[in-house]
């Protein structure tokens, strides 16, 4: 007879415990955006001492300090000029599901960048204004109590709470960022100000379709819209994204989530006697599990392991299979 199928659910936060060095299902490809950081200028260097110099004496019209710079290289840059920051505004909590959001800050930080990642997801009255944590090299979290504890997934952030929460975040920073990185369409009134007071390019990292989960109203549509039109660049996490941006977008590109595997203990994987097809992250309303279950009856040869919290009855029934 056919080998018993099985479908494994794992109810369980997606941590970095659970998985190794991070628990990342998402990754971003480390390919640079298009847009480019500003040059460092290079300071002058200083003249050779007159020992060092050579015997014949340089061109009147040419100064030591010109000389000096003609022989460095244009792209040569300072070590100590720093990098200029990114303000992420994300769409999930740092230590939430560990995903795309995450991925992408890190990988920002890797090159350098100092990361300014802004949550205002805390809804609590007793809270302060603003809390500075840093999560690693170059990595920073940035909470702020958005004025009326609005839900950032189904409320619009109003005119005067959005010019409170841009003056809280542009109080601690020494210099223009290179980019506003947005990820919800709930601070667009936050990125349109910091933007023009800046001067800085605005990104819109469209992970998701909003109205696609319960509750969103139609207003959210209309933000996102407006936020699409006015963004310098937009990325897409899926080709269906990308497709809808287009009509509306200056520039949009697309920048697909993708498997870290580095982040999985080897002992993961190891070959086993049947085929395994694995999947890390949310199981909620969105997962197609009518697809799953297919698939798991027509190839009853393999085991098909789900991991993540159970969000949908749907999904908790496929633990029915055998």
């Amino acid at each position: 007879g056919a080998l018993a199928r099985r479908v494994r659910l794992r109810q369980a936060w997606v941590r970095r415990s659970a998985l190794g060095r991070s628990a990342a299902v998402l990754r971003i490809h480390h390919g640079r955006l298009p847009i480019q950081a500003r040059p460092a200028q290079a300071r002058p260097a200083e003249a050779p001492p007159a020992e060092a110099r050579p015997a014949q004496a340089p061109p009147a019209e040419a100064p030591p300090a010109e000389a000096a710079q003609s022989e460095r290289r244009p792209d040569q840059r300072q070590e100590s000029t720093p990098l200029p920051p990114v303000l992420f505004f994300s769409a999930l909590p740092w230590f939430f599901r560990f995903q795309r959001p995450q991925q992408l800050a890190q990988a920002l930080a890797r090159r350098g960048y100092p990361v300014l990642f802004v949550e205002g997801f805390d809804r609590g009255r007793l809270l302060p204004a603003r809390r500075l944590l840093t999560i690693g090299e170059n990595l920073h979290l940035l909470r702020v109590c958005v004025p009326g504890g609005p839900d950032p997934f189904r409320e619009i952030l109003t005119a005067a709470a959005a010019t409170t929460v841009a003056d809280r975040i542009a109080e601690g920073l020494r210099r223009s960022p290179l980019m506003l990185l947005q990820q919800l369409p709930f601070w667009t009134p936050v990125g349109t100000q910091l933007r023009r007071q800046f001067g800085a390019p605005l990104v819109y990292d469209r992970i998701d379709l909003h109205s696609g989960f319960p509750g969103v109203p139609p207003s959210i549509d209309e933000v996102e819209a407006e936020l699409i039109r006015g963004a310098d660049l937009v990325t897409a996490s899926a080709d269906d994204l990308l497709e809808r941006s287009r009509p509306l977008a200056r520039r949009v590109r697309l920048l697909r989530n993708a498997v870290a595997l580095e982040d999985f203990p080897l002992a993961a994987r190891q070959r086993h006697a049947r085929p395994r097809y694995g999947y890390v992250g949310a199981l909620g309303p969105w997962f197609d599990a009518d697809a799953v279950r297919a698939a798991a009856i027509e190839h009853s040869q393999a085991d098909f392991l789900l991991a993540g919290e159970v969000e949908d009855p749907a999904v908790a029934a496929l633990s029915d299979l055998p």
